[in-house]
């Protein structure tokens, strides 16, 4: 986790898959332990810290490096999450767009072709 804090500013929406490649890497030069999913590994430790938080909410709790460190990286992983999500609400506000384009422009084509019959 401590890597992860580190290297945080790494982590951005499209270089992920680098950055846990980095970050399993740097883990087995430490260690010596390779880690094949350093990714899934820490989604896990922040839903558990959520978790912890949610019903350990008002209760004194002792504060572990690893605690402060998921805290920390929570902090990116949820921004770089909302930035998703937008992008998510941008490209449904786009195709929402292009289907009421394309609705007027096929009825504006309904309108012209009905013009070029009463000519006739």
């Amino acid at each position: 986790m401590r890597h992860c804090v580190l290297h945080q500013s790494e982590y951005i929406r499209r270089r992920k898959g680098q950055f846990w490649r980095d970050i399993a890497r740097v883990f087995e030069a430490e260690t010596g332990v390779p880690i094949r999913k350093p990714g899934q590994t820490v989604e896990t430790l922040i839903k558990e810290r959520r978790e912890q938080r949610k019903y350990k909410s008002g209760v004194a709790e002792a504060d572990t490096e690893l605690k402060q460190a998921v805290d920390m990286f929570m902090v990116r992983y949820e921004e770089i999450a909302k930035e998703e999500e937008g992008l998510l609400n941008q490209k449904e506000d786009l195709a929402e767009i292009k289907a009421k384009t394309q609705a007027i422009r096929h009825q504006m084509m309904i309108g012209r072709e009905d013009r070029r019959r009463r000519r006739r």
